[in-house]
């Protein structure tokens, strides 16, 4: 064995003297080197690390958008994030509303300058567009508060440009009406097995077919004064945008074909808040 060369011990393998005999010694198997993309990296962590980052939102780029929604804890705090906001922005919009009803010359005044509901209805597009469309808008801060404030004041100011021509009561009781019909739309769209998610085909379909009929009712108004046709649209509207609420609400909680990223509740809080507005309207 003396005489063996080095060379020779490494084909044949290396032998160990254990009580009279040999043993042959397993060779190692070479480990992988770790990978650089960070899902396999993150796929190969033990559970209870992974577990860990989930909650401390410590995942690289897509695996925490992949991964999130699956943490219920994660999901609980994105919906109570999202209901949150919605309901301070309601809040304001509701306030701005009863502002005419209480004090006489905040009436007078936005009967005298109703130039500025056409203001706030151009700073509404621009606002909700940008939200909407931009992701940078809604991930930068403060903008992403700033253009959220923008919204919901311009959609304050057009509320309050459509109630002042209205009674106090009938003002009340669109806003109980409103209130039941979203409460009852949220707990179905929680609740229900169906998903609204995969209609979303349906819904543009039918909101271009509502634009041509609000045309048509409009024409019929003014030129022919015909004013039921407008009142089928204001219901068939109503109803729409009840399905949309429905549908953000399941984008929202998650679950479903489509969903938002827990990561941007601005997209959430904005879509559930127009929809709700709306149906007041």
């Amino acid at each position: 064995l003396s005489d063996k060369t080095e060379d020779g011990q490494t084909k044949t393998g290396a032998t160990e003297a254990t009580g009279g005999g040999t043993v042959a010694a397993t060779p190692e198997t070479p480990k992988a080197p770790p990978s650089s993309d960070p899902l396999i990296a993150a796929d190969n962590k033990p559970q209870d690390v992974e577990a860990a980052q989930l909650k401390t939102g410590v995942l690289a780029g897509d695996a925490l958008a992949i991964k999130s929604f699956d943490n219920d804890h994660i999901r609980r705090a994105f919906i109570q994030k999202v209901f949150g906001m919605v309901a301070c922005m309601l809040a304001v919009v509701v306030f701005m509303t009863l502002l005419p009803f209480v004090s006489q010359n905040f009436r007078i005044f936005a009967f005298r300058h109703s130039w500025l509901w056409y203001l706030a209805y151009v700073v509404y597009l621009v606002t909700y567009l940008s939200l909407v469309c931009c992701k940078c808008t809604r991930k930068k801060t403060p903008l992403n508060y700033i253009m959220t404030g923008l919204l919901v004041f311009s959609m304050g100011w057009m509320t309050i440009g459509i109630t002042i021509h209205s009674d106090a009561e009938v003002v009340l009781i669109a806003l109980l009406m409103t209130t039941v019909c979203c409460t009852a739309v949220i707990i179905f769209a929680i609740k229900t097995k169906f998903d609204m998610t995969n209609c979303r085909t349906v819904l543009m379909l039918i909101s271009l077919v509502m634009i041509i009929f609000f045309i048509v009712a409009l024409i019929a108004a003014l030129a022919f004064k015909v004013y039921w046709l407008y009142t089928v649209y204001a219901g068939l509207m109503t109803l729409l945008m009840m399905a949309y609420l429905a549908y953000d609400v399941q984008m929202m909680v998650g679950g479903r074909r489509e969903e938002v990223s827990p990561d941007d509740p601005f997209y959430a809080a904005v879509q559930i808040f127009v929809d709700i507005v709306a149906i007041f309207w």
